[in-house]
């Protein structure tokens, strides 16, 4: 009998520290209290810049499927960076940033929205930051990503992403 109780207990201790674990996900973003799931992710390359540098966007996303940047199919929340770094890989690093395009390890564009809608795709006001940093760890292309940034307005948008993001060249046309 006592080992039934002491098995009991370790389940329900179990299933109480596996619920906490649900309310953080593993890849989300955080916004005005809410958090927004982020279960895919792409990165497309657009080769060097004029400063020997080389630009890359990262986007992250949950409920739609992107064939390519230009193709995408259903609607869920997505967060996208324009990133520099001072290598044909996007090293790992923390990103800053700046007002001025094409300088290494930071980021001049960083944008998202809660819900993208395919219907509305053109006429959709996405949310742009202009402060924060961006800290990326590139492990054989696998990604974690960890973000604290702020929209014009002061609010904080924070999050985290790991996942292998599907790649695209943005060099070929």
């Amino acid at each position: 009998m006592k080992q039934l109780t002491l098995f009991l207990i370790a389940i329900i201790l179990f299933a109480g520290c596996k619920k906490d674990d649900d309310d953080s996900p593993a890849s989300y973003f955080r916004y005005e209290g809410k958090n927004y799931d982020l279960t895919k992710g792409f990165l497309v390359g657009y080769g060097e810049t004029s400063s020997n540098n080389y630009e890359f966007d990262i986007f992250m996303y949950s409920g739609m499927q992107i064939y390519n940047p230009d193709s995408v199919v259903g609607s869920g929340p997505i967060i996208g960076f324009n990133v520099i770094s001072g290598s044909n890989q996007l090293v790992s690093g923390e990103y800053h940033y700046s007002d001025d395009y094409d300088i290494p390890q930071t980021f001049s564009i960083g944008l998202f929205l809660t819900k993208w809608d395919q219907s509305a795709e053109e006429w959709q006001d996405w949310i742009y930051l202009e402060n924060g940093t961006i800290s990326i760890t590139n492990s054989n292309g696998t990604l974690t990503i960890i973000f604290d940034c702020a929209t014009p307005d002061g609010k904080s948008l924070t999050g985290k992403y790991h996942g292998k993001p599907d790649f695209f060249d943005g060099t070929k046309k």
